[in-house]
């Protein structure tokens, strides 16, 4: 064994701790218990060792060493190590297992895990004037996500009716290939010689290749020497070759064949050589597995050369599985000697295969053209379900064996194989649909948003079902709370848009820009409606403000999109006078070439003879600040807010519930769920309301459209999205992710990832992508999904965030949207500490922002695009700083008097809330303060 020499006696720095080991000699018993008991979570574990205490966590946590409560356990392969191992060290501690290595006076320790005494912490306390009361819980019961969603291997031979059972023999063929995988995965090197999957016990059959290698050997020779004699011998399937293609062209004399291109491949060994090679590989097969699989392997070959293809197929073994069979043998030593070349001149002369070693590499080719030629002879015979199957079990072939199954219209069968293995979603979904399987494939099409590919690609093939598949997803849009985008699906159909009737009109009623544009679209459904569309849009005519001007602009745009009318150009004579004082105002509103398009729609003449010059705004590059003194304050307390599509914006209020207020202010509805936090849905409709009740979360079900709201359930949650879809929500717990049904009755999760490595600490996402921020024993990983096809496309650490310019300096919190992070330095003063905000672009440090003299940072910040804020705490209140990446400063707000407030940044509105009943809302977009009010 070798000498340990270590470089450092403890950890420096900050670390990533799995647990603390608590001296009592340092610290004494008393000491030592209280800060066990500081320590103490759910999860928590204390064991007793040689006095002291080891405090192993439930998950990883950051730590500055020089505020550790005790020694930092930091996870090492299976060691738990209280000082930085270096690689070359590590061999000093192999077969350690899992363990606690620390050091003690001056020597190593290593405790393992199995041998720790568990200490019993309720012995700390005297507790016998206490007497037990059974309760019960007032609340709900604490529920888990459920998975409902579990994927299953099909099996095909069980499926296909005209497919023969698999023989016997093929399982116990397989379960020797499987040890032998074991072995070598557990040896971690090259098969040696004597295969220990032999029913025999490996000493006769290593014996046996012995005795027959330099039979093999001269063997090999003789092949070489007379290969090319017999190159154009009798074909068959095991000719490597020989064989003339679709394409048309015969045999050549050399034993080759020529494809439809014409181009000739080398030529294929001759029957001696096939011979040889055949020989020499079962010999391998022989050390490897043992002489019974050897000879099963050679029989299956026989009945595919023979021609009878359903005992073959009940002996047939999928390529996949035979592979890993060319791995192993190339580890086996060559059956015979090798010889010194006469010459060191390069032979420029055709090559034979005479002294090749891989010798199989010419039969596993060989059998996959076997699969490949029974494929194609199943489909001649008509037998299509057993072509399927050698096309899915034995060439692996998926998608083509899908398409196949497709053609010959077996489409559930071809639906059930595309959702075993794993194929594009879109496909799943469209098999499903053309299956009659409508409902599977409807929810199938919601969870993975693939209703437009699959519409898309019946209405081009003109299927009978295309319409109604449509309309299935419009209303899937709508139960999602899309009622605009759910109105535009269904408008395609024209003799099904009385369907969207309803949707329209409780868009309008909601209001705001959506609501607007669906008043076109009512006009041009209802021709009738028109007086009451006009009250309406002259209502919104006479507003002023920001808002008023978006709605104007939606309604413009809509009705230059339909078809026009006698009604649509009534109104619009109004609208293009409004619309030009409104582009007077922002130009960005409203471009002039749509513009001159509404002018022509009205038919307003006189307007467009004398249309001025639109002028050109453009946006100031001043930051916007605003500070808000400690006396303007409201009444009560506001955890959370969210600005609605129409204007409105709902207010978390805690226990007390959740408030709606108008655009003016006033309180238009109430709801009596308990909310801090509110978790919108991209369309701004709808809302889920979260409370944290402990280690748990009491969830409520908002929907602003209907004004309605109802309690949901309890669960453990993590971290969690700060927005979802309108259908599934993102949570974390631990070291699992969870893809939650937002509109299932129960929770329920139809998608999950465990064992990540590490705890989660960020849930980010886009309509298109993904992004998990996860923290393990080497720092920080961030993990990228595709939406909504949940694949993951990347997966890497953060090494440079890592990287400190002194000691001094700690890491603190990180946060990222996909290419953009922040992370949060914290440097050591003499007062307070310093903070520092690193914005990374992937890994490469871009800008280094200060915090405010004097200021701490409060929490994580918040990264949305190319946009993040950055919160600290002031003496007397808090600031919150919008910035551009890298370092462009867009706002300032700072609201004096308060320490608690709720920051929430998202791809249009930074929103602020505080204790003291102050909401601000931001439109960084557009540069406008939407809202400053009291409650």
């Amino acid at each position: 064994m070798k000498e340990l020499i270590l470089k450092d006696l403890t950890h420096r720095g900050t670390v990533s701790a799995e647990g603390f080991r608590l001296s009592a000699r340092l610290l004494g018993e008393s000491a030592m218990r209280r800060r066990a008991l500081a320590l103490w979570r759910p999860g928590v574990r204390v064991y007793r060792y040689a006095g002291d205490l080891i405090v192993l966590l439930p998950a990883i946590v950051r730590v500055d060493c020089r505020r550790a409560p005790g020694a930092p356990l930091v996870r090492d392969g299976e060691l738990l190590t209280a000082f930085p191992l270096e690689k070359k060290n590590r061999e000093f501690f192999a077969g350690a297992g899992p363990a606690v290595v620390s050091m003690n006076e001056g020597a190593v320790e290593i405790a393992p895990l199995g041998d720790l005494r568990p200490e019993d912490a309720a012995g700390w306390f005297d507790v016998g004037d206490f007497a037990a009361v059974k309760t019960e819980t007032l609340g709900e019961i604490v529920v888990k996500p459920v998975v409902i969603e579990q994927k299953e291997e099909l099996d095909l031979r069980a499926e296909l009716a005209d497919v023969p059972a698999a023989d016997p023999e093929m399982a116990e063929f397989l379960r020797a290939l499987q040890r032998k995988k074991e072995e070598a995965a557990g040896a971690g090197r090259g098969v040696g010689t004597g295969g220990s999957g032999s029913p025999a016990g490996g000493a006769f059959d290593g014996l046996i290749g012995k005795l027959l290698g330099g039979l093999a050997s001269g063997l090999a020779m003789l092949g070489g020497l007379f290969g090319g004699l017999f190159s154009s011998g009798a074909g068959g399937y095991l000719s490597g070759g020989g064989y003339t293609s679709s394409g048309g062209g015969g045999a050549s004399s050399t034993g080759g064949y020529t494809s439809s291109g014409g181009a000739a491949e080398p030529p294929s060994p001759g029957w001696l050589r096939r011979f040889f090679t055949k020989l020499m590989f079962s010999l391998r097969i022989a050390q490897l597995l043992g002489r019974r699989q050897a000879r099963y392997l050679a029989k299956m070959m026989e009945l595919f050369e023979s021609g009878d293809l359903d005992a073959a197929l009940r002996h047939a073994i999928p390529l996949a599985d035979l592979e890993s069979l060319g791995k192993f043998t190339e580890s086996l030593p060559f059956l015979g000697p090798f010889g010194p070349r006469d010459s060191l001149a390069i032979d420029l002369g055709p090559q034979t295969a005479g002294s090749s070693v891989f010798l199989e590499h010419d039969w596993f080719a060989t059998l996959q053209r076997l699969y490949r030629q029974s494929f194609e002879r199943l489909v001649r015979e008509g037998r299509i379900e057993e072509a399927a199957f050698v096309l899915a079990d034995l060439l692996k072939s998926n998608a083509e064996a899908v398409e196949f199954l497709e053609k010959h219209e077996r489409f559930r069968l071809a639906a059930e194989l595309a959702e075993a293995r794993d194929l594009p979603k879109e496909t799943i979904v469209r098999l499903w649909f053309l299956a009659g399987e409508t409902d599977r494939a409807a929810q199938l099409a919601a969870l993975y948003g693939c209703f437009e590919y699959v519409v898309a690609k019946f209405e081009q093939q003109n299927h009978a079902r295309a319409a109604d598949i449509r309309e299935l997803w419009a209303r899937s849009l709508a139960a999602s709370g899309n009622l605009a985008a759910a109105v535009n699906t269904i408008w395609r159909l024209a003799d099904r848009r009385e369907i969207a009737r309803g949707w329209i009109d409780e868009t309008i009623e909601f209001g705001g820009a959506a609501g607007a544009s669906m008043l076109a679209k009512k006009l041009a459904l209802v021709p009738e409606s028109f007086d009451d569309v006009k009250t309406k849009l002259l209502e919104i005519l006479g507003e002023s403000g920001d808002e008023a001007a978006e709605n104007r602009a939606a309604f413009a745009r809509e009705a230059l999109a339909l078809a026009p009318n006698r009604e649509l150009r009534l109104l619009a004579r109004p609208l293009v006078r409004k619309i030009l004082a409104d582009i007077a105002n922002d130009g960005r509103r409203f471009p002039p070439k749509d513009f001159q398009r509404l002018v022509e729609l009205g038919g307003d003449y006189a307007l467009r003879t004398d249309l001025p010059k639109i002028p050109d705004n453009r946006a100031t590059d001043e930051a916007f600040r605003l500070e808000i003194d400690a006396r303007d304050a409201g009444a009560g307390r506001v955890f959370d807010a969210c600005i609605l599509p129409d204007g409105k914006i709902a207010l978390a209020l805690g226990e007390a519930g959740v408030k709606i207020l108008s655009k003016n202010g006033r309180e238009i509805a109430y709801f009596d769920q308990p909310t801090e936090r509110f978790v919108p849905s991209d369309h701004g409709t709808k809302a889920i309301g979260l409370i944290r009740r402990g280690p748990h979360a009491r969830l409520a079900k908002f929907d602003f459209m209907k004004r309605t709201a109802r309690y949901w359930c309890e669960a453990e949650i993590g971290i969690h999205a700060p927005t979802y879809d309108g259908n599934v929500w993102f949570i974390g717990v631990r070291d699992e992710i969870y893809a939650i049904d937002a509109n299932a009755d129960s929770f329920e999760a139809v998608w999950r990832v465990s064992e990540l490595g590490g705890n989660v600490v960020q849930i980010t996402r886009s309509p298109l992508k993904l992004m998990l921020l996860i923290i393990g024993a080497k720092g920080y990983e961030k993990w990228w999904y595709d939406l909504p096809a949940l694949v993951l496309r990347s997966r890497s650490e953060q090494t440079k965030w890592l990287a400190m310019d002194n000691e001094r300096q700690s890491l603190g919190s990180a946060a990222s949207f996909f290419a953009f992070s922040v992370v949060q330095i914290a440097e050591q003063g003499p007062d307070l500490p310093k903070f520092t905000a690193r914005v990374f672009d992937y890994e490469t440090k871009i800008a280094d922002i200060d915090f405010p003299e004097g200021s701490l940072s409060t929490s994580p910040s918040q990264v949305v695009d190319k946009r993040f804020v950055l919160e600290s705490l002031l003496a007397d209140g808090v600031a919150a700083r919008l910035y551009e990446v890298p370092n462009r400063r867009i706002a300032e707000f700072t609201l004096r008097g308060e320490l608690a407030a709720h920051i929430r940044l998202d791809e249009k509105n930074l929103t602020i809330a505080d204790a003291r009943g102050r909401v601000v809302v931001f439109d960084h977009k557009e540069r406008i303060l939407r809202k400053n009010i009291r409650v």
